[in-house]
């Protein structure tokens, strides 16, 4: 659900979503752990963690989009808040 909204609210402002497999963490417990980073209109934001790649993906549009729903987005230099508004 979060990355199929992280890419609807893309979409929706005309902006760029892209995710990058940023590193493979230690094993820990046996398991290899993912990370991902979510960048939205040239904007980065914190690594998500998981035990797949795909929950990392999930976790990473997790923190894009709480973190834009309080803070805004950044669109050369102009703040959106449109996603607060259809919310």
């Amino acid at each position: 659900m979060q990355i199929s909204a992280i890419f609807e609210y893309g979409s929706i402002l005309k902006v760029k979503v892209e995710f990058r497999e940023v590193m493979i963490a230690d094993r820990q417990g046996g398991q290899f752990s993912f990370a991902c980073e979510c960048e939205v209109a040239g904007n980065r934001y914190p690594q998500g963690v998981g035990n797949t790649k795909k929950k990392a993906k999930t976790a990473a549009a997790r923190i894009a989009m709480d973190t834009i729903l309080e803070h805004g987005l950044n669109i050369a230099g102009e703040q959106s808040y449109l996603f607060s508004v259809i919310n």
